[in-house]
Protein backbone atom coordinates (compact mmCIF):
# COMPACT_ATOMS: atom_id res chain seq x y z
CA UNK A 1 0.00 0.00 0.00
CA UNK A 2 1.60 3.31 -1.18
CA UNK A 3 1.52 6.37 1.36
CA UNK A 4 -0.70 8.01 -0.75
CA UNK A 5 -3.51 5.26 -0.73
CA UNK A 6 -2.98 5.02 3.25
CA UNK A 7 -3.40 9.20 4.05
CA UNK A 8 -6.41 8.58 1.80
CA UNK A 9 -7.98 5.90 3.46
CA UNK A 10 -6.66 7.43 7.16
CA UNK A 11 -8.73 10.62 5.31
CA UNK A 12 -11.68 8.40 4.67
CA UNK A 13 -11.82 6.51 8.35
CA UNK A 14 -11.73 10.22 9.55
CA UNK A 15 -14.70 11.33 7.53
CA UNK A 16 -16.61 8.36 8.41
CA UNK A 17 -16.94 9.24 12.21
CA UNK A 18 -18.38 12.65 11.47
CA UNK A 19 -22.24 13.17 10.56
CA UNK A 20 -24.34 16.56 8.62
CA UNK A 21 -25.28 18.87 11.48
CA UNK A 22 -22.02 18.02 13.45
CA UNK A 23 -19.75 21.10 14.78
CA UNK A 24 -16.33 20.94 14.13
CA UNK A 25 -13.14 23.08 14.79
CA UNK A 26 -9.82 23.77 13.00
CA UNK A 27 -7.49 26.19 11.32
CA UNK A 28 -7.76 27.52 7.66
CA UNK A 29 -4.80 25.66 5.48
CA UNK A 30 -5.34 27.46 1.86
CA UNK A 31 -8.28 30.10 0.84
CA UNK A 32 -8.85 30.29 -3.23
CA UNK A 33 -11.61 31.63 -4.72
CA UNK A 34 -13.24 28.23 -5.11
CA UNK A 35 -12.93 27.06 -1.29
CA UNK A 36 -11.86 27.51 2.04
CA UNK A 37 -9.17 24.76 2.72
CA UNK A 38 -9.96 23.39 6.83
CA UNK A 39 -7.28 21.16 8.71
CA UNK A 40 -9.67 19.66 11.27
CA UNK A 41 -8.72 19.40 14.91
CA UNK A 42 -8.20 15.51 15.07
CA UNK A 43 -6.25 15.00 11.79
CA UNK A 44 -3.49 17.02 11.09
CA UNK A 45 -1.90 15.36 7.83
CA UNK A 46 -4.12 17.47 5.23
CA UNK A 47 -7.18 19.84 4.65
CA UNK A 48 -10.64 17.85 5.17
CA UNK A 49 -12.74 20.43 5.39
CA UNK A 50 -13.60 23.08 2.76
CA UNK A 51 -16.17 26.43 2.99
CA UNK A 52 -17.76 27.27 -0.33
CA UNK A 53 -17.14 30.98 -1.60
CA UNK A 54 -21.04 31.28 -0.87
CA UNK A 55 -20.97 30.70 2.73
CA UNK A 56 -18.87 33.47 3.27
CA UNK A 57 -21.01 36.07 1.80
CA UNK A 58 -23.99 35.95 4.32
CA UNK A 59 -23.67 39.92 5.57
CA UNK A 60 -24.61 43.35 4.88
CA UNK A 61 -21.05 43.86 3.54
CA UNK A 62 -19.10 41.73 1.56
CA UNK A 63 -16.96 39.53 4.18
CA UNK A 64 -13.08 38.38 3.73
CA UNK A 65 -12.23 35.28 3.58
CA UNK A 66 -10.43 33.58 6.76
CA UNK A 67 -7.01 34.10 6.39
CA UNK A 68 -4.37 30.73 6.73
CA UNK A 69 -3.60 30.30 10.04
CA UNK A 70 -6.96 31.02 11.71
CA UNK A 71 -8.83 29.06 13.77
CA UNK A 72 -12.92 28.52 12.35
CA UNK A 73 -15.47 26.60 13.95
CA UNK A 74 -18.23 25.52 11.50
CA UNK A 75 -21.34 23.15 10.93
CA UNK A 76 -20.72 20.53 8.80
CA UNK A 77 -23.40 20.63 5.65
CA UNK A 78 -22.01 17.09 3.96
CA UNK A 79 -19.60 14.43 4.24
CA UNK A 80 -18.27 13.10 0.63
CA UNK A 81 -16.26 10.45 1.41
CA UNK A 82 -15.50 9.29 -2.27
CA UNK A 83 -13.42 12.87 -3.03
CA UNK A 84 -12.52 12.62 0.76
CA UNK A 85 -13.63 15.66 1.99
CA UNK A 86 -16.73 17.46 4.63
CA UNK A 87 -18.57 20.41 3.14
CA UNK A 88 -18.34 22.75 6.17
CA UNK A 89 -20.49 26.08 6.77
CA UNK A 90 -19.35 29.10 8.88
CA UNK A 91 -22.48 30.88 8.70
CA UNK A 92 -24.30 27.79 10.40
CA UNK A 93 -22.19 28.69 13.55
CA UNK A 94 -22.50 32.54 13.53
CA UNK A 95 -26.10 32.74 12.87
CA UNK A 96 -27.81 29.85 14.29
CA UNK A 97 -31.33 31.22 14.87
CA UNK A 98 -31.30 32.03 11.09
CA UNK A 99 -29.76 28.19 9.78
CA UNK A 100 -32.19 26.60 11.57
CA UNK A 101 -34.84 28.50 10.28
CA UNK A 102 -33.27 27.60 7.03
CA UNK A 103 -32.72 24.32 7.69
CA UNK A 104 -36.61 23.66 8.66
CA UNK A 105 -37.68 24.71 4.99
CA UNK A 106 -38.48 22.27 2.83
CA UNK A 107 -39.00 22.27 -1.48
CA UNK A 108 -42.10 23.58 -2.26
CA UNK A 109 -43.30 24.38 1.00
CA UNK A 110 -45.53 27.86 1.38
CA UNK A 111 -44.83 30.04 3.93
CA UNK A 112 -46.71 33.33 5.15
CA UNK A 113 -44.78 36.48 6.54
CA UNK A 114 -45.91 39.31 7.94
CA UNK A 115 -43.93 42.45 5.95
CA UNK A 116 -43.40 45.63 7.50
CA UNK A 117 -43.30 49.04 5.45
CA UNK A 118 -41.30 52.10 5.92
CA UNK A 119 -43.73 55.28 5.11
CA UNK A 120 -41.53 57.91 3.24
CA UNK A 121 -42.45 60.85 4.27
Amino acid sequence: MSATTADTNGGRAFLAGIRVGDVCGGTVAETSRKATAVVLDGFPDRPLGFVGPLDLSWGPWPVAPPEPGQRVTAEVTAVDLERGRAWLSLAATEHPRLWAFLKSLRPGALRTVALARERMR
